[in-house]
């Protein structure tokens, strides 16, 4: 076989032409593409990055407020306790001592009103006989016949 020099330096001469064309029109380009992508991403993943660390921090500024948000409540829930607490227990001693005062009052008028009838049924029974020849009862019974007496005398009176 023999080997034609002059093809193989054609051949040789060509393929160093059309490597050199490839490098200047077309590795060019696709390698500055490639550079501007790859850029791109990064400049992609550093934006991700920084948005991803600003989420954090106003994540962690919302847990903080929340946080105080939630003892503010606390407290004040808390106080408004407490006070409707003292507040509940200020009003029952005032309505126990209102209680206790009317109960005295009304004890010491039905004293006084007790007092009164029985010396009304006294004045009203002893003109009309009732207790001359009778033994006086005591104690409760002594109550009930006063008044059953005066109701009696009464009802004499009005006819």
């Amino acid at each position: 076989m023999l080997i034609d020099w002059f093809t193989v330096a054609a051949q040789a001469v060509n393929f160093l032409l059309l490597v050199w064309l490839l490098k200047r029109f077309l590795y060019k380009p696709v390698l500055a593409a490639l550079d501007a992508r790859e850029k791109g991403i990064a400049q992609q993943l550093q934006d991700a990055a920084a948005k991803k660390a600003e989420a954090a921090t106003e994540q962690a500024d919302f847990q903080n407020k929340n946080k105080e948000f939630e003892e503010k409540r606390a407290a004040l829930l808390l106080g408004a306790t407490q006070a409707a607490e003292s507040e509940r227990k200020k009003l029952l001693e005032t309505v126990r001592s209102d209680a206790e005062a009317l109960r005295a009052k009304l004890q010491k008028n039905a004293a006084e009103e007790f007092g009164t009838l029985n010396q009304k049924i006294a004045t009203l029974a002893a003109p009309l006989g009732y207790l001359r020849n009778r033994r006086r009862p005591s104690g409760r019974r002594s109550n009930l016949y006063w008044a059953r007496a005066a109701e009696l005398s009464l009802k004499r009176s009005r006819t």
